[in-house]
């Protein structure tokens, strides 16, 4: 399986790309081992304001990045057929980006896009684990579980590729966007 995350301000444009490969029929039915799906544009542009204490609410709210975003999965006989006489790995043995690997990759890489990064507002969120520690307790070693946590501050840029006018594709995985499970 493999998958995409495209981004774009008018769906039809993308709609129009993938029945032009042959992904979507007339009646924008996937083909066989495909699937699309939007999902919620987690891209925040501006953060909201500070909590008013009185509230909890931000003063004002965030502002979100309006363009939709598509989750799209390559699996099963579409996989075969996308993959199908495709070298996979490069000359050191290292398994190729997805754009250089697929049919529909090198389909989207022949339209000449160009790099376009997407700038995105600072954003942190609280990785919380445990661990087990010994500790002496009235004379006797027990095991204690002790929570953790610690601000992780994601990436302000988003690698990004404009494919065509309004449609972009994210070059890599970015833990804001959900993924295919």
């Amino acid at each position: 399986m493999i998958s995409f995350t495209l981004l774009t301000t008018t769906p039809a444009i993308l709609r129009d790309r993938l029945v032009s490969y042959g992904w979507l029929d007339a009646e924008f039915t996937p083909r066989d081992g495909l699937e699309f799906v939007e999902v919620p544009n987690p891209i925040v542009v501006t953060p909201a304001g500070p909590v008013d204490p009185q509230t909890g609410l931000p003063t004002t709210p965030a502002v979100m990045d309006t363009r939709r975003v598509f989750m799209v999965k390559i699996a099963h006989k579409a996989f075969t057929d996308d993959t199908d006489g495709e070298d996979q790995l490069d000359n050191e043995g290292n398994l190729k980006h997805i754009l250089l690997r697929t049919k529909f990759g090198k389909a989207l890489m022949a339209l000449n896009p160009t790099r376009d990064d997407i700038t995105v507002a600072p954003q942190t969120w609280t990785r919380r684990w445990t661990t087990q520690e010994e500790q002496i307790v009235d004379g006797e070693t027990v095991i204690v579980i002790v929570p953790h946590e610690e601000e992780v501050a994601y990436p302000t840029s988003i690698g990004a590729l404009n494919i065509a006018d309004n449609l972009w594709i994210l070059l890599d995985d970015d833990p804001r966007f959900p993924s295919w499970q």
